[in-house]
C-alpha cells in the first residue's frame, strides 16, 4: 500500500512540470493572440484613418479644383465682359472720330477764326452778284487760311462767278500761302482779272516758283505786288519769264515800294525793251525802289519810276 502512494506521488512530482508548461504555452499562445488581435485592430484603424484621410483629401482637392475652375470661369467672363465692354468703346470712339474726320474734311479742317476772316465777304457776294471785288485786305490773313480762300474760290468758280478784283493786300501772307493761291489761279484762270496781294511778306522765292505760273495765266490781266520784299534778282527773274512768253495776257505789274537795287536797273531795262508792245502795255510800276536818276534816263515808257 505504502508502494502505491509511493509511486503516485512520484508521478505527480513528474508529471506537474509539464502541466506547468503546457498551461505556460497555452498562455502564450492565448497572449500572442491577443496581441495579434490587437495589432491587426490597430492596423484596420489605422487603414480606416488613412483611407478617410485620402477620401478627405480627394474630396478636398476636387472640391479645391471645382472653386479654382469657378473662378476661372467667372475671371474668364469678367474679362470677356472687358474685353466686349472695351471693343465696344474703342468702335464708339472710332466711329466718332471717324465721323469728326469725315465732319472735318468736308469742312476742310478750317479754324472758326479762318472762316470768320473769309466767309462775310463771299455772303456778301453771293447776296450781290453785281458784286465783282473779293476785299480780303487788312483782315489778318495768313498761309494757314489760304486753303479755306482757295476752297470758297472754288465753289464761286463752280457757281459761274468770276471775281474782277480779289484783294488781299496788308495781310501775313508768306511765300508759301501765295503760291498755294497761284496754284488754284492757275487751274482756274478765268475766276479772277485783278489780283492785289500788296504788303505781305512774298520775297523772291515766291517770284521764283511762281513767275511761269504768272506769264501763262489767261485771265489774270493786272498783279500788285507792291511793298512783297522784292529784291532785283526777284523783279528780273519775272520780267524775264513773261518776255519768255508766248502769250502772255498780263497788262500790269505793280512792284512800287520793294527793294530793287540800282545795280540791276539796267538789266531790267534791257528785259522790259525786250517785251511786245502789246505785253505789259500799262507798263511795270517801280516806284518807291532805290534806283538812281542816272540809270532811270534809258528806260521805256512802259517802266513807270
Amino acid at each position: 500500500m505504502n508502494k502505491i502512494i509511493a509511486k503516485l506521488f512520484l508521478s505527480i512530482i513528474v508529471v506537474s512540470p509539464l502541466f506547468d508548461n503546457a498551461d505556460a504555452s497555452l498562455f502564450s499562445r492565448r497572449s500572442s493572440k491577443t496581441e495579434k488581435s490587437v495589432t491587426d485592430k490597430k492596423a484596420e484603424e489605422s487603414g480606416t484613418k488613412r483611407r478617410g484621410l485620402r477620401g478627405f483629401f480627394s474630396r478636398t482637392k476636387d472640391a479645391v479644383v471645382e472653386s479654382a475652375k469657378e473662378v476661372a470661369n467667372t475671371a474668364i467672363a469678367s474679362a470677356e465682359n472687358v474685353v466686349d465692354s472695351t471693343m465696344t468703346m474703342i468702335e464708339d470712339t472710332v466711329d466718332t472720330v471717324g465721323k469728326s474726320i469725315s465732319d472735318s474734311i468736308s469742312l476742310g479742317v478750317y479754324s472758326q477764326s479762318t472762316i470768320a476772316k473769309i466767309d462775310p465777304e463771299f455772303r456778301s457776294i453771293k447776296s450781290n452778284t453785281e458784286k465783282k471785288v473779293f476785299d480780303l485786305s487788312f483782315k489778318n490773313i495768313t498761309d494757314d487760311d489760304i486753303m479755306y480762300l482757295v476752297k470758297k474760290l472754288s465753289e464761286a468758280s463752280s457757281n459761274g462767278k468770276r471775281l474782277i478784283t480779289l484783294d488781299i493786300s496788308n495781310n501775313a501772307i508768306t511765300a508759301k500761302g501765295a503760291s498755294m493761291l497761284f496754284e488754284f489761279i492757275n487751274k482756274e484762270p478765268s475766276i479772277i482779272a485783278i489780283l492785289d496781294i500788296s504788303n505781305n511778306k512774298l520775297g523772291d522765292s515766291f517770284v521764283r516758283k511762281n513767275a511761269n505760273k504768272i506769264k501763262d495765266l489767261s485771265g489774270l490781266k493786272y498783279l500788285v505786288m507792291s511793298n512783297s520784299n522784292i529784291t532785283g534778282d526777284g523783279a528780273l527773274t519775272l520780267l524775264a519769264s513773261i518776255c519768255a512768253a508766248e502769250y502772255p495776257s498780263i497788262q500790269m505789274i505793280d512792284l512800287s515800294d520793294n527793294q530793287i537795287e540800282n545795280e540791276y536797273w539796267p538789266q531790267i531795262i534791257d528785259q522790259m525793251k525786250k517785251l511786245s508792245p502789246n505785253v505789259l502795255e500799262h507798263g511795270v510800276i517801280f516806284k518807291g525802289n532805290p534806283i538812281n536818276a542816272s540809270n532811270a534816263s534809258g528806260a521805256p515808257a512802259n517802266a513807270i519810276l
